[in-house]
């Protein structure tokens, strides 16, 4: 049996919880997965100000390689490698396994698994349903990043609410309701946002 393999025996076995989005309880499984099995989410505000092109969808190659030049992902993996492992689980969508929450974890620990594949193979995860809505998973990033302990720079809030806005219809009563943030926030933030696309000015 190889090392791999022993590993993955050793692992917990999976676990339901529940975890609470803007009042509602979603059932999700605690379980570890590959870090090979996962993937970046295009949509989350980190991936997208990154690797972001016109009209041109970035592989996962290209995000991998953009996120591994940050400061924050170094410093994140010097925070797995000490702790000896994730802190907090990343959150990991159903069936697509893409990384709704944590992508920079998520290249932190691809970085620390090139010196020891064992050792950093799997990663601690909260699996959604493959049912979630959409609505629930900006509103999960909202509470983690718009107000909570991990905010986003202002160019990456901006972004996340253009988007909500403009590509995907979401009125401003809605995002109000999903964001844990004001709506005069919310209309500065998109306004804003636009000052900076109709001349392509990407710069955060």
């Amino acid at each position: 049996m190889t090392e791999q393999a022993k590993r993955s025996e050793e692992l917990p076995e999976p676990v339901k919880d529940r975890l609470v989005i803007r009042g509602n309880e979603i059932p999700i499984t605690i379980q570890f997965l590959h870090e090979k099995s996962l993937s970046f989410y295009l949509e989350n505000p980190r991936v997208y100000s990154v690797v972001r092109a016109e009209n041109e969808e970035p592989s996962q190659d290209d995000i991998e390689a953009e996120l591994r030049q940050r400061d924050h992902v170094r410093r994140l993996k010097m925070e797995i490698e000490s702790n000896g492992g994730l802190i907090d689980a990343v959150i990991v969508r159903g069936t697509t396994r893409e990384v709704v929450e944590g992508n920079s974890r998520l290249a932190a620990y691809r970085i620390l698994a090139e010196t020891d594949p064992i050792k950093w193979a799997y990663m601690k995860c909260n699996v959604l349903p493959d049912d979630i809505d959409e609505s629930l998973i900006a509103a999960l990033l909202g509470q983690y990043h718009l107000a909570g302990k991990t905010e986003w720079p202002p160019y990456e809030q901006a972004g996340f609410l253009h988007r909500r806005f403009y590509k995907y219809k979401i009125d401003i009563e809605t995002l109000k309701q999903e964001m844990p943030v004001s709506r005069a926030t919310i209309n500065r933030y998109i306004a804003k946002y636009q000052f900076m696309t109709d001349p392509k000015d990407n710069t955060r």
